[in-house]
């Protein structure tokens, strides 16, 4: 309990206009980047915790196209999740290095955008964690 107490006492004294800040710069870095590679992303939520929702492009299958920015991603060294969560730790350097390597990424989808398939290195996604509608 002790320490509960003194996590929340220092929480209490942190700047959150540092995670809501550098989370914007993420999230239009991110939408920037897309459109300069003549593709659109919407990422849903606010800038402390986002979701990278969708890539537009022209590609039926949503999830492939995802599967194919987070495998280059990963080419790149950054693992990406499609929930993005700022942290105290971020720093205006990483942000901008995600930001770049994301382009990068748009960059091989949109001259790909008509056979992904064939650049995906691997398996597609795991759709285990899915709740199922009934």
């Amino acid at each position: 309990l002790a320490a509960a107490i003194t996590t929340i006492d220092i929480l209490k004294t942190m700047d959150y206009e540092h995670i809501w800040t550098l989370g914007k710069r993420f999230k239009d870095g991110l939408a920037l980047a897309a459109k300069r590679e003549g593709l659109e992303v919407y990422v849903a939520g606010s800038p402390p915790r986002m979701k990278l929702e969708r890539i537009w492009c022209d590609c039926d299958d949503s999830d492939l196209v995802i599967d194919i920015f987070f495998q280059e991603m990963c080419k790149q060294g950054i693992l990406f999740s499609n929930v993005i969560y700022m942290t105290f730790a971020h720093t205006v350097e990483i942000v901008d290095e995600i930001i770049v390597a994301a382009g990068h990424a748009f960059k091989k989808i949109f001259e790909n955008q008509l056979n992904l398939k064939a650049i995906l290195e691997g398996e597609r996604s795991d759709k285990a964690f899915l709740r199922i509608r009934g």
